[in-house]
């Protein structure tokens, strides 16, 4: 508030000169310079002109605004003061101020000279005064050392903008003069004439103070400008050039901001009001983003469809005339400004880009190119006649066409003087011509960028080796930041890509004969890409990234971090899809090192380097209902797995084959599901080396499981479909933990890289590195499943006739098949889980999967479990012994209370347990159908001996002995006189504890 309190206040505020020629006065010293000059002084604006011997000076206040385009005019003469006279004002003459065509004051009078004394009425008693005149500024003259030479001055009186030479300040004269008082303004389009500038009934001559500029013009937009261009001839070179600078202008216009409008009330007292209000306001905000980008994107669209314009071809004429041809390259420039790196034109075209159906700003790079290339291949090299851009003597036309947003150099010459620059011509970027590359230089970074072209690709080619050739290169600093990232899928595999150099250009094309031109003759010199292979084009790009690109074997806590996977040298192909795409084919990348990168291409055209982005690791959405489900399943399975582990692992009579196998089933799923779980720990998921631990557990005892499976469904298949029952248990094991083994192995040799990358802690993040484990796993599960289908579908005609055995193997067939399917499906999810699919809108099947994964267990303790008549035995009798129901045997005679002591378990129809078996191979006691749980053993003196059901009826002479042990498991022989074991059973169920001929256990 400084400056509206107190505006007077030199220590405030300083003088900021907008012009001047070192007009100045200073009282104290009664000195003044002649010129003129306007500054800025606190909120006036101050302007002053000076004869030497009269000084005026003009204030006034408040009259420019920040930020905005100000014409400043001052009207001087010398005042007419005859009071006799009748005049208007402006009319008297004296200093006039002008803003923006305003009159805004005026000063008629000059200031008062020093010494003047008024007069008295009395003739000569009035002193007029003078000022000591000095002379008009001139810079003092220095010699080679900078040192100022008394007495001379360098040159005629001088004229600054944006400061001003000061020889006195505050009334004193400074020793040493200095530029002081600077502005910050940007100045423009200074005028000045050598007389006063009059009104009058024909002409309002003041109207030059604005030097052409026109109003109308600064208010143009794009809409306007297009609506003009339609009246313009293309074909004609100067109004293609008129045309151009229009389009420059309408470029550098500043934006203007436009108001979000809102329609939610700003203030409310009702909480449902203020909950209405917040929705509107997110809906209103919405509402106008969706807006501004469609505005954006329409604003951008109709930039790039004016410029187009600019960049017509209609004009071309072959063997056109250097003079002619040389203004229609001040276009390109000016087109380039849709190039620049200004934010704005960044966003916009990447709002472009999101329309799919819109080729980005590669359209308009395409253009510029093909315009330069048509032109100058039109040009007639043997013109005799220098212009801007040609030489006559050598016959080169060369334009090097420079701005902040692009260099490029069109050329036109014999291929003579093309091959005289060697078989490899290196352009020297930056270096050649110097001058033009200054800009380049302090602009952009890493200016160090190479390129390099073979020269000799037509020199034994009799039709085309004669005729002139045309080449550009180009290169473009900032088109990188929101060129098109199309690609070809085949080549460039990463759905995430960034240009990380320059974009560079390199194109050459052979012309018609200048003397003898022959119509489609240049058409027929094309170049050989098997030539180009060895000779190829050599680019050297500098990274923007200084990334290091990743490298494939680390597993430590010191490894570089980096969000590019490869750097590699790619080429637009215009013939990919609608619009072009990048493409890596035909380029090779020779060499990458630290800052830059080195390609060899085998043709010409737009070269960059993409560098495939890491997909950075997300973790799968946490949902509470989900998290609380899987933990349940997961305590649940656990507890499962651990008392069907258990069972098998105490009960001597599940010892054999099938149940081993799937007491291994047991403990590899026990293991997996115990380390998914605790794999939720986020210390798990965030460490490294954990993670990769981890994941290799759950890989590795996943992997097990599936192969148990399918191990168990191999041996009822052969039990069912050949006969061949046991003998094979310490074969099938070492394979199914083997299996968990060689997929870890295979999973760390390929991609040992990667693992322990995923947050979910699945292996690691590609997709690559899950392959081996479903390749293996659903080989496992797949062909488990058919197996045991090829089981439930021969359980009606299998090749073995024992009864007993073919029951056991249908109950257990059932069981394993219902798990097998279960596990198939449940895994089916597991693929579209944890790969990913670019590109592809997919539904989130991690849910489906975790869920049901994490219930396995349970799965596995009763179809695997419970589905088993020997398992259910053995949990039967544990269960009585639980409740603690020690009745005796049963006897079928006793009565009374002692039949509540007797606890039978059936486990089929009363039919199916006295149906005699015409060909048992072991007792009949032994039979499984009906099941009596003993709860102690009898009293040697208790008369009532308790024996199955089914074995009434039988005679103790028909009872076979149990065969000798040929167990594979080498186990303990049972002791018959233990109660609560199962009866002995033979072999045919794979191996079973030997059987003790006691006749203790026999009726």
């Amino acid at each position: 508030m400084d400056i509206v309190n107190d505006p007077n206040n030199a220590d405030l505020f300083k003088k900021k000169y907008v012009i001047s020629t070192g007009a100045d006065y200073d009282t104290d010293l009664e000195k003044s310079i002649p010129g003129f000059a306007v500054y800025h002084h606190g909120l006036d604006l101050v302007a002053i002109v000076s004869t030497g011997e009269d000084v005026w000076e003009l204030k006034v206040r408040g009259q420019l605004t920040n930020k905005t385009w100000q014409s400043i005019g001052i009207r001087w003469d010398r005042p007419n003061l005859d009071e006799t006279v009748t005049l208007l004002p402006e009319e008297r003459g004296g200093l006039e101020l002008y803003v923006n065509l305003e009159k805004v004051g005026q000063a008629v009078l000059p200031l008062t000279r020093p010494g003047y004394i008024p007069g008295n009425g009395t003739e000569g008693s009035e002193v007029p005064g003078a000022w000591t005149v000095m002379e008009p500024l001139k810079i003092p003259a220095k010699d080679s050392s900078g040192n100022i030479v008394a007495g001379k001055y360098d040159g005629a009186p001088i004229m600054t903008f944006g400061c001003h030479y000061d020889l006195m300040e505050s009334g004193s004269m400074l020793p040493s003069p200095k530029f002081d008082h600077f502005h910050e303004a940007s100045i423009d389009e200074m005028a000045i004439w050598t007389r006063r500038l009059d009104i009058n009934k024909t002409h309002d001559e003041t109207l030059y103070f604005l030097g052409g500029y026109v109003k109308e013009l600064e208010e143009i937009t794009p809409s306007k400008f297009s609506e003009m261009l339609k009246s313009v001839d293309m074909t004609d070179p100067d109004q293609a050039a008129a045309a151009g600078s229009m389009g420059a202008k309408l470029l550098s216009a500043p934006p203007k901001a436009e108001p979000l409008n809102s329609d939610v009330p700003t203030t409310t007292s009702n909480p449902s009001e203020i909950e209405e209000g917040k929705a509107a306001l997110v809906q209103g905000l919405e509402s106008n983003y969706s807006s501004w980008k469609e505005d954006q994107k329409n604003k951008q669209l109709l930039l790039l469809d004016l410029y187009k314009v600019l960049l017509s071809t209609d004009g071309i004429k072959d063997g056109s005339l250097p003079k002619h041809v040389d203004s229609r390259f001040s276009n390109i420039p000016i087109v380039s400004k849709l190039l620049s790196c200004d934010k704005e034109n960044d966003v916009r075209w990447k709002i472009v880009q999101e329309d799919e159906d819109q080729p980005g700003a590669s359209e308009l790079v395409q253009l510029m190119e093909h315009y330069a290339l048509s032109f100058m291949g039109s040009s007639n090299i043997s013109f005799y006649d220098d212009t801007q851009y040609f030489k006559a003597n050598i016959s080169e036309y060369v334009a090097n066409l420079k701005s902040e947003e692009m260099f490029m150099s069109i050329q036109k010459m014999n291929q003579k003087r093309f091959r005289f620059r060697g078989p490899v011509f290196n352009v020297q970027a930056y270096k050649d011509p110097y001058k033009d590359w200054n800009q380049a230089r302090a602009l952009w970074d890493n200016p160090r960028d190479e390129i390099r072209m073979p020269t000799d690709m037509w020199a034994d080619n009799e039709l085309c080796k004669t005729n002139p050739v045309t080449f550009l290169y180009a290169i473009y600093p900032c088109y990188s930041n929101f060129a098109p990232l199309r690609r070809n899928p085949v080549e460039i595999t990463s759905r995430k890509f960034v240009l990380d150099s320059k974009v560079i250009t390199v194109k050459l094309m052979v012309n018609n004969d200048t003397f003898d031109a022959q119509s489609g003759e240049a058409g027929l010199c094309q170049t050989d890409p098997q030539w180009m292979k060895y000779h190829p084009v050599q680019v050297r790009l500098y990274h923007k990234s200084k990334e290091t690109a990743r490298r494939k074997v680390l597993h430590h806590e010191n490894e570089m971090k980096t969000s590019i996977d490869i750097r590699r040298c790619v080429m637009w192909n215009e013939e990919i899809g609608l619009n072009g795409a990048w493409d890596s084919a035909g380029c090779t990348t020779v060499m990458t090192e630290q800052d830059s990168t080195t390609c060899e291409c085998d043709r010409f055209g737009t070269f960059a380097l993409a560098a495939e982005k890491i997909e950075q690791p997300e973790a799968k959405d946490a949902f509470s209902w989900l998290i609380v489900s899987r933990y349940i399943g997961f305590v649940v399975s656990l507890i499962s797995l651990t008392i069907f582990i258990a069972v098998i692992c105490i009960s001597k009579h599940l010892w054999e084959m099938f149940h081993l196998m799937r007491l291994n089933t047991g403990i590899s799923y026990w293991f997996a599901l115990f380390f998914h779980f605790i794999s939720e720990a986020e210390s798990i998921q965030e460490d490294r080396h954990a993670n990769a631990a981890i994941a290799s557990l759950i890989l590795f005892f996943y992997l097990c499981g599936s192969y148990f499976q399918l191990l168990e469904a191999f041996a009822e298949f052969r039990a069912i479909t050949g006969g061949i029952i046991g003998g094979k248990t310490m074969a099938y094991i070492p394979i199914g933990w083997g299996a968990g083994l060689i997929g870890l192995g295979v999973t760390w040799f390929l991609y040992g890289h990667d693992v322990g990358t995923d947050p979910d802690v699945f292996i690691g993040w590609e997709n690559e590195t899950k392959m081996p484990f479903f390749y293996m796993n659903y080989f496992a599960l797949w062909t488990g499943l058919v197996l045991s289908a090829v089981v439930i579908f021969n359980a009606s005609t299998p090749q073995t006739r024992k009864e007993d055995v073919v029951e056991d193997l249908q109950v257990q067939g059932q069981g394993l098949a219902i798990t097998n399917f279960l596990f198939v499906m449940v895994w089916v999810f597991a693929y579209p889980a944890y790969i990913k699919f670019p590109g592809k809108e997919m539904r989130d099947f991690y849910p489906v999967f975790t869920l049901f994964n994490a219930w396995m267990g349970l799965i596995i303790f009763v179809f695997l479990g419970l589905s088993s008549k020997r398992f259910r035995f053995v949990l039967a009798k544990w269960w009585a012994m639980r409740k603690g129901n020690q009745g005796k045997k049963y006897d079928p005679e006793a009565k009374g209370a002692e039949d509540e002591k007797v606890l039978i378990i059936p486990e089929s129809t009363p039919v199916e347990s006295l149906a005699p078996s015409p060909s048992s191979s072991r007792p009949v006691s032994a039979r499984t159908t009906t099941t009596v749980a003993p709860m102690e053993d009898p009293d040697p003196e208790d008369p009532v001996i308790s024996r199955p059901v089914s074995a009434k009826s039988s005679n103790n002479d028909d009872i076979e002995d149990p065969p000798a042990n040929d167990d594979d498991m080498d186990e303990p022989p049972v002791n018959n006189d233990d109660v609560e074991d199962p009866p002995p059973e033979d072999d045919d169920m794979g191996e079973s504890p030997p059987a003790n001929n006691d006749d203790d256990d026999m009726d």
